[in-house]
């Protein structure tokens, strides 16, 4: 294959949503993210936009599908801030804090991105809670990991990692 990973971005998860915001439709768009998952490693884009896709209603809906794919499918929830033609006020702290405890209760790697006042970017083994990734910022160090091993454990971090970063 020539794709090793992808991230898609499943914007929100109503029609709705899709219709009005983006002209388009959801269910293309799973589509997408279920034939993807089936040949490389996927990983999933949400920007979190206040009043319009952060309901616990919807991110519960956005868990449980990717779950019902699999729970080691990584979840990114990206903060909004203000810009051309969107003037909601940027994703509060709290909100995106919410929305990944209520999808960490059913998938394995959940992040928070656009936040960097936040410490939830780093990956954790699943099992033994061993930190593997260390991310800041845009530097990424590798911690925990023989291989793409857990070095606390020795679970599979199901991660890519060069060969050089040991």
């Amino acid at each position: 294959p020539f794709i090793d990973a992808l991230n898609i971005d499943v914007k929100a998860f109503t029609d709705e949503y899709y219709r009005k915001t983006c002209g388009g439709k959801l269910e293309p768009v799973l589509k997408s993210v279920e034939l993807a998952q089936e040949s490389c490693h996927v990983e999933i884009t949400t920007l979190v936009v206040p009043g319009m896709n952060d309901s616990d209603q919807e991110i519960n809906a956005l868990v449980d599908w990717i779950a019902s794919l699999d729970p080691g499918i990584p979840l990114h929830f990206s903060r909004y801030f203000p810009q051309y033609q969107f003037d909601l006020p940027a994703t509060p702290l709290e909100t995106l804090a919410r929305v990944r405890e209520i999808a960490s209760s059913k998938l394995d790697f959940v992040y928070i991105g656009n936040a960097w006042d936040m410490d939830e970017a780093n990956t954790y083994c699943p099992e033994c809670s061993n930190l593997l990734i260390k991310r800041s910022g845009y530097g990424v160090e590798v911690k925990g990991l023989n291989g793409n091993k857990c070095r606390g454990c020795g679970r599979e971090a199901r991660v890519a990692v060069d060969s050089d970063s040991k």
